[in-house]
């Protein structure tokens, strides 16, 4: 069984980048952990260990991990942003044969750029860092994170990589954080769709390889990024196993809904096994969703649609000025939540005369509902407009139609961060059942 298995060595950072995604909270995996992921690499070949971070060379043991690697016989690729990179070269002697390859990070093609995303001095050591690359011998590439302050930089940045010697250029969309869309830094879907194009006019320019990470527009809804073929697993520092690196560990929310399982008290066979599950649901209800036209425009960035149906984006419904942020909350350009209607998985059964359960066949969490919110769900089950909704509301309960309608638009914008609706672009349609 051959896996690509990528190893969080620790959420600890020698760096405060301004688009990080990653909780900073200094755990570190531990070096039996590695050890069992190792083991298992040697006993299945074609199993292949990255590492990544954080920053992976901050973790107390980074040395001895190499050492375990070069005794299994195995080798790896590490993301870093190369600012120990020089000095780690000489300090780690013979263990250093086990990086075959090093991907730097680098955001923009001069001092101003990149430093400004990071800190003062980071582009003078990953030039010190390429530079001992090619003296050694070792393969390096650039990976770069597209901001809104640093996409214009993207033609350098390849003029750049080539004139190095990078074997490739990675490059990513920003993943969103508060931080992030406070700072502007988000591009606008206009821009994001705009990037394919400009990768492809520098792919007819540069004979290095420029590759884009998936993230970016794809008209395809079931188009596979690695976590999505079934030979991938995450291991997070803690020792558990994500769903995905770029879900893993961002910044203000929580992580539950996207932990396959933890490997203290599962086998890795386990642990692959729940990852596959997990993969055919997630397709599966994502095919589902895309035939019953129930994904938005911006759905057709695989990583956006995952951000947001595993909960990371719900903190962006406040950002209305955000075309992200409208996503998330479900609001049209005229400010009122999108038409919308059930969710496939959901299964509603009464409890007793005043109060309905809703229960998620995706997450497998029940909710409970009484009052104006079953009646609310009726209407939007039976595919009553907002409007319509509302106006029962205030008939029924003898309330200012204004009132009710600010009770409709709420409540809706809580079923859709909770998955239980979703968006409706077509016309009202009466369903037998949620």
């Amino acid at each position: 069984m051959g896996l690509q298995i990528g190893v969080q060595l620790t959420t600890r950072c020698n760096m405060n980048c301004s688009h990080c995604y990653v909780t900073r909270d200094g755990r570190d995996l531990s070096v039996e952990t590695f050890e069992r992921l190792v083991a298992f690499a040697a006993a299945n070949p074609g199993t292949h260990i990255d590492l990544t971070g954080g920053e992976p060379t901050c973790h107390p043991a980074f040395g001895s991990c190499l050492n375990i690697l070069n005794r299994a016989g195995l080798t790896t690729r590490m993301v870093t942003n190369g600012w120990t990179f020089a000095e780690m070269v000489l300090d780690l002697g013979p263990a250093l044969k086990a990086l075959d390859f090093v991907a730097f990070s680098l955001d923009g093609a001069t001092p101003a750029v990149h430093d400004g995303a990071r800190r003062p001095g980071a582009f003078s050591r990953v030039m010190q860092a390429a530079s001992v690359c090619r003296a050694i011998g070792m393969l390096f590439g650039l990976r770069t994170t597209l901001t809104a302050a640093t996409a214009a930089d993207l033609p350098a940045l390849a003029l750049l990589a080539a004139t190095l010697g990078a074997a490739e250029l990675t490059v990513s969309p920003l993943q969103p954080t508060p931080d992030t869309a406070d700072r502007g830094l988000l591009l606008s879907p206009a821009q994001l769709e705009q990037i394919p194009a400009a990768v492809a006019h520098l792919r007819s320019v540069f004979t290095m390889p420029i590759r884009l990470t998936t993230g970016f527009f794809d008209d395809d809804p079931d188009v596979l990024c690695p976590p999505l073929t079934g030979d991938h697993l995450f291991v997070k520092a803690d020792g558990t196993v994500g769903f995905c690196c770029q879900l893993a560990d961002h910044i203000g929310t929580t992580d539950a809904d996207d932990v396959i399982g933890d490997l203290a008290a599962m086998s890795i066979e386990e642990a692959h096994r729940r990852m596959t599950d997990a993969v055919v649901a997630f397709r599966a209800e994502k095919r589902r969703l895309a035939a019953d036209g129930a994904l938005t425009r911006l759905d057709r960035c695989a990583c956006w649609y995952c951000l947001k149906r595993f909960g990371k984006m719900n903190w962006l419904r406040d950002h209305a000025e955000s075309a992200w942020g409208r996503d998330v909350a479900g609001v049209t350009d005229a400010g009122r939540p999108a038409p919308c209607r059930p969710h496939p998985d959901v299964l509603e059964t009464p409890i007793d005369d005043d109060r309905t359960a809703l229960v998620h066949g995706t997450t497998g969490r029940t909710y409970t509902l009484n009052g104006t919110g079953i009646h609310t769900w009726a209407g939007l089950r039976a595919g009553r407009s907002a409007a319509e909704i509302a106006a029962g509301l205030a008939e029924r309960f003898d309330v200012a139609i204004d009132r009710a309608r600010a009770d409709v638009d709420r409540f809706v914008r809580d079923l859709l961060a909770l998955g239980l609706v979703v968006p409706d672009d077509g016309p009202p349609r009466n369903r037998a059942g949620a």
